[in-house]
């Protein structure tokens, strides 16, 4: 709920009786941990601030600004004010105009931040340049999801990055990080594949990637976490897998990618050196993904797999019992293998339909019977697992 709004519960529970309202103004932790300022402002919101962030003491702030009315007049006095704390910033998920942005150009050192969220509108002419990043020493994880780095600059010591590449110097920008270890990739800059030379990310382990033709940007020699939930070619894949020379422990995907290629070329990728090694592996199924079942099957593909991730969408449902066959076959050929442990289930309830999807979990059972642990979990799609890392710190 809105920090500024007295009907939220910290105002409501401060005017319950003198204890519970004394209390509260003793734990300046409870009214620090989370400061949401949203638009619109009331009347007498600078006033309701200056007392919200009284009883804050100076325990850091972790501060979420929602601003996007364009209006620097209405809103003029909220986010100056919040800027006269800014020492004491630990978190901070911004999403605001240009105008207002342009009130943290003052700002000369942020001794404490450690994570920024940081979204800009209103720029239609990406000119917008801020430094703010770098007046954070202890920064260590940026999330961008409009501005390329070219246009808000990152400090040496970021290891976590969410963003956009925007442009080549973004991408010159990215392989300047060195000590980058995990990393969320769009690409609103290239419809088609580069023709420039990838760069390398020597510290690179984990890797979301979310638009096609990131993957041929890159090269990542160290990279043990490949998550991919977007249109990427097989051949791209493949070629970064190879250009990296990495051994992967955990791979991702939708199965929808995988929908136009042949049995044989699925097979080779998942073949290859760099999946050796995996351990886990999370697979989001649609309504096209026989042949990648019937890849996996035979056991001495990905010979040490233990955590098998199984994801179903709604079109999955309507299979018949004979086209749910190759899946069925994996699962039972990784069971007498006795290398996988574990297999976890996800539905996608969200959307509804007429099928019951305690049917499949029945027939997975039956399956692995007591040889296997079994776990349901709640759905959790590829293009939002990289959210569970860059927020909430």
């Amino acid at each position: 709920r809105h920090s500024l709004d007295l009907s939220g519960p910290l105002w409501v529970l401060c005017r319950v009786c003198g204890l519970w309202r004394d209390t509260l103004h003793t734990s300046p932790a409870s009214w620090a941990r989370h400061v949401l300022v949203t638009t619109t402002f009331s009347l007498h919101a600078r006033e309701i601030l200056q007392t919200y962030l009284e009883h804050t003491g100076e325990h850091p702030l972790s501060l979420m600004v929602m601003s996007d009315s364009g209006s620097v007049i209405k809103d003029g006095e909220i986010i100056p004010k919040l800027v006269e704390c800014c020492h004491r910033w630990k978190n901070l998920r911004i999403h605001a105009s240009i105008h207002h942005m342009r009130c943290l150009d003052s700002i000369s050192h942020l001794p404490f931040l450690q994570t920024i969220e940081m979204d800009i509108t209103r720029d239609y002419d990406h000119k917008y340049r801020s430094n703010i990043c770098l007046k954070a020493p202890r920064l260590w994880q940026a999330t961008l999801p409009s501005q390329g780095i070219s246009q808000v600059r990152l400090p040496t010591g970021i290891t976590h990055y969410s963003g956009s590449i925007t442009c080549r110097e973004d991408l010159q920008l990215l392989s300047q990080l060195p000590k980058l270890r995990t990393c969320h990739l769009e690409s609103n800059w290239m419809s088609s594949a580069p023709t420039e030379a990838p760069v390398v990310t020597a510290e690179l382990c984990e890797l979301y990637v979310e638009n096609p033709n990131v993957l041929s940007l890159l090269t990542a020699p160290i990279l043990q976490s490949l998550t991919i939930c977007t249109s990427e070619s097989l051949s791209s894949i493949t070629l970064f897998l190879r250009r990296s020379r990495c051994h992967l422990n955990s791979f991702s995907i939708c199965m929808d990618v995988l929908e136009s290629e042949s049995l044989a070329s699925i097979s080779n990728m998942f073949s290859s050196e760099a999946f050796s090694t995996i351990s886990h592996l999370k697979l989001e199924f649609g309504s096209v993904w026989h042949n990648s079942a019937k890849a996996l099957t035979p056991s001495s593909i990905l010979p040490n797999l233990c955590y098998l991730v199984l994801c179903f969408e709604n079109e999955f449902f309507y299979l018949t019992q004979t086209e749910l066959v190759p899946l069925f076959d994996m699962i039972r050929s990784r069971c007498k293998a006795r290398q996988l442990k574990t297999i976890e289930v996800q539905f996608n309830d969200e959307v509804g339909g007429d099928f019951d999807d305690r049917d499949i979990e029945a027939d997975i059972r039956a399956l692995i019977g007591d040889n296997l642990e079994m776990r349901v979990e709640k759905w959790s799609p590829l293009h939002l697992d990289h959210r569970l890392l860059f927020w909430d710190p």
